[in-house]
């Protein structure tokens, strides 16, 4: 049985990682790639881009995330539901994340080098799915604007509580 020796990260991947993680940067976030907080704490990492809504990591290991040439990370692994962007806040923090590419960019099998580079951190603030009256604390349906910004329902509406 052959063994084959795992390649070494040295000054030619370097030159690569840097500029690929340049591009990465450059890109903006939120990314494939960056970290996002859940509302119960735990940490997951993009995955896929839609437009509006980034999917997430799975939670349960096992992923890969590719750093292209173009500084794009391409995933592999399980994933969970996506998230709409506009519910993300960026933490002004970063987190190491580890990405991997090809050894002095030599395409071929077992030939990967695996590195940590920092990656940004999003919060998932999600909204609820239907709104709260402001008078009486019911989870309705529709609400209807008051003049001084203040959200009710038909019921707390009709019984003039606002």
């Amino acid at each position: 049985m052959k063994t084959i020796a795992e390649p070494k990260f040295d000054a030619i991947d370097e030159a690569i990682l840097d500029k690929r993680f340049a591009r990465f940067i450059a890109r903006g976030g939120p990314a494939v790639g960056d970290y996002v907080i859940m509302p119960d704490g735990d940490y997951r990492r993009f995955t896929y881009d839609w437009g509006d809504d980034i999917q997430t990591t799975s939670g349960c290991g096992n992923e890969s995330f590719y750093l292209t040439a173009g500084g794009a990370m391409d995933y592999s692994g399980g994933l969970d539901d996506a998230i709409p962007k506009a519910q993300l806040i960026h933490c002004e923090e970063y987190k190491p994340g580890t990405v991997w590419f090809f050894h002095h960019d030599d395409h071929r099998a077992h030939n990967g080098v695996y590195v940590q580079v920092p990656c940004r951190v999003y919060r998932f603030y999600p909204k609820p799915a239907w709104p709260k009256c402001d008078a009486c604390g019911m989870v309705t349906e529709k609400v209807i604007g008051c003049p001084d910004g203040a959200e009710i329902c038909q019921r707390c509406f009709d019984l003039g509580k606002h």
